[in-house]
């Protein structure tokens, strides 16, 4: 699938009540701001990216969950997280919340930071709350930025937080992000470029916890590795002569 001229995520935004409180008010344009930045990220996405998304419609409108990606760039948050209908919340690493300015945007969009080199068990405590009252939450399971484009060993404390948070997770690949913009580059590169995204299906918190936490690690490494080789082929066949491309 790919984008559709009318997609807009503004025109739905919350309306404020007349009557609200500051606390109302603060959510309101938080809101706000969410609607503007995914549609925002949506427009890049398919402008200068020239995005294609996979399997979207396989995410479930309510109810927690863990969406879990590979991560290759900067772009992934935002290009991952503009493309379900619903909103998410996302893990970020403490070091992003350093700018103060940034880290207001970012905390202001859903993002939780979370330190790595350390157990963070506050973090973990407000995903988990957060999943409690139906949100679904974006998560990197290696924990930053690969280096080479390939999929690096996930996280130990990624296993944890799966097997205490009880929710089904959403396997999804990104592809094209690290030539995008390289861990390497301080910038993206905005030409000649396309990054694609393709989302599996939830899988059962029972079905992925039967072989116990490094067990679901190995499945869910296996069910992301094959997403990210199948948008891979297809990218390759859409660059290929005689595509009609």
């Amino acid at each position: 699938m790919s984008f559709g001229a009318n997609d807009s995520v503004v025109a739905s935004k919350p309306a404020a009540p007349a009557d609200a409180g500051p606390g109302t008010i603060n959510r309101y344009f938080r809101g706000v701001l969410y609607g503007v930045v995914k549609h925002a990220a949506r427009l890049v996405m398919r402008g200068v990216y020239r995005a294609k998304v996979f399997g979207v419609e396989s995410v479930p409108d309510t109810g927690g969950m863990l969406i879990a990606a590979n991560h290759q760039s900067y772009i992934d948050p935002p290009g991952i997280g503009c493309l379900p209908k619903r909103r998410l919340s996302y893990i970020a690493q403490s070091g992003l919340f350093k700018f103060k300015p940034f880290g207001w945007v970012i905390e202001a969009l859903g993002s939780i930071a979370i330190r790595q080199d350390s157990g963070d068990a506050g973090a973990i405590k407000e995903v988990i709350r957060r999943l409690e009252m139906g949100d679904a939450v974006l998560i990197f399971p290696e924990g930053s930025r690969c280096e080479t484009g390939e999929m690096e060993e996930f996280k130990r404390g990624v296993a944890l937080l799966v097997k205490r948070a009880k929710v089904p997770v959403v396997p999804v690949a990104i592809e094209g992000a690290f030539k995008a913009w390289p861990r390497q580059k301080k910038l993206p590169k905005v030409w000649g470029q396309r990054v694609w995204v393709s989302f599996g299906k939830p899988i059962a918190y029972e079905e992925l916890m039967k072989d116990g936490a490094d067990g679901a690690m190995v499945r869910l490494k296996k069910e992301i590795g094959e997403l990210q080789q199948a948008l891979r082929a297809k990218m390759e066949g859409h660059q290929a002569p005689g595509t009609g491309h």
